[in-house]
This record gives C-alpha cells, structure tokens and sequence, in this order.
C-alpha cells in the first residue's frame, strides 16, 4: 500500500510529471517617436543596472535567418520616427517554476526577461536603457500574461517591446 501511494504521488502530482518544453523566444525593442521629446531628458537618471543582471544566464542568440517577426522589423524600419534597439531570439525550456533569469544585452539596451507557464506564459521584463550620449539611463519593468503563437506589444514611456512565445515541442 506504501508503494501504490508513493507511485500515485508520483504520477499525480504536477511539480513531478510536468516536462520542460523548449520555445522559441523572440523580442523587438525599439524607441518610439516620443523618445525625442524633451521629457525624457529631464527624467533620466543615474540608474545602475540590476544586481542579478551578472548572475542572469546568457542566451544563445539565434541567427537572423531564423526570426520570426521579420515583417513587423520591416514595418518599424519604414518609419524613421522608430529606431530598432536590439531584435533578439532565442530558445529556451519554459516550465511552471520560475525560471533563472535570462540575460539581454545590447548596446542601447540592458535587461532581464524571466517566464513561467501556468494556462498563460507569466512573463517579466526589466529593461536598463543607456543614452548614446552618455547623459544618463532609463529604466522600466513590466509583467504580462501572454499565450503562445500572439506577438504582444509592451508599452513604455519612450520605448516599445515586441515579443512572441512559439513552442518547438
């Protein structure tokens, strides 16, 4: 009887039988047409990046054949009033638990991105953005529940963050 318990413990209980499943993650960031606005300047400040940032795990870039949101980097690139940032992809194993940091590095743009999956992708970015001029940071954070095979718009001030979730298996 001992047994039978323990196996249907086993077998029952999600935190045991659930498997990692690898996605394709992908992102656009880019600044929007307010970025020239005046504001900005007045807000920036001498934010320091997130402590975790060095303890985040690298990412393994995907090339640029295998993007995804080609067509939404074509239409932010028709328009000069947005300047894309960094377009990044990725793939990485998605489960329940909270994952271990992912690291985002551009030269503009610094951040962590950190997913987890219930019925919805539970998403959280935290983005450090750096003025070409050296004349300070900005810096902003989000979260959103979000469903695979959507391209999600995130919203900051100055900025905007394009992202899909594409599950491989």
């Amino acid at each position: 009887m001992k047994w039978f318990l323990i196996l249907l413990f086993i077998t029952l209980n999600p935190f045991v039988t659930s498997e990692a499943k690898i996605y394709q993650i992908e992102m656009i960031i880019f600044s929007q047409p307010t970025f020239q606005n005046n504001a900005l300047k007045e807000c920036l400040t001498s934010t320091s990046l997130d402590p975790n940032f060095f303890y985040a795990k690298k990412i393994k870039p995907l090339p640029t054949s295998q993007f995804l949101l080609k067509n939404e980097q074509t239409e932010l690139d028709k328009n000069l009033e947005y300047q894309t940032l960094l377009h990044l992809a990725w793939q990485q194993s998605i489960t329940h638990l909270s994952t271990r940091p992912i690291r985002i590095e551009g030269d503009k743009v610094r951040g962590l991105f950190r997913a987890n999956v219930q019925h919805y992708f539970n998403i959280s970015i935290s983005l450090l953005f750096n003025q070409s001029s050296g004349s300070g940071s900005w810096y902003e954070s989000q979260e959103r529940r979000m469903r695979s095979n959507q391209l999600n718009y995130l919203d900051f001030l100055y900025y905007g963050v394009l992202i899909k979730i594409i599950p491989l298996t």
